[in-house]
């Protein structure tokens, strides 16, 4: 499962298929309740398809971005082949502290 953050630049691991020769790739985030989708396109590895590493870093911009928290499909699409993963939009905080405020979860957006 892959995971996103809300607001923050975000950057998502691949394992590389030996058939990805173009530095472009598209992400299609589909919420699954309700359906929302969400497209990330031309995002490249920052790496530049290194051959020498064995997978691929994209970096996704969730910086004042409207998707919700939960869960989605992640699609990752490269040279019209499409790879399929579950991916969880985390919307909240976590804080540690002392007494009663210790190991409190904030929910900001669900």
């Amino acid at each position: 499962m892959k995971q996103l953050v809300k607001d923050q630049i975000n950057t998502l691991t691949f394992v590389k298929k030996d058939d990805w020769s173009v530095n472009s790739f598209d992400i299609e985030l589909i919420k699954v309740v309700g359906g929302n989708v969400y497209n990330y396109n031309s995002l490249v590895d920052i790496h530049s398809l290194d051959p020498c590493r064995d997978y691929i870093e994209l970096n996704v911009n969730l910086v004042g971005a409207t998707l919700g928290g939960g869960e989605y499909v992640l699609t990752l699409s490269n040279n019209s082949k499409n790879y399929i993963y579950l991916c969880l939009v985390k919307t909240y905080e976590t804080s540690t502290g002392s007494g009663i405020y210790s190991n409190v979860v904030t929910f900001t957006d669900l």
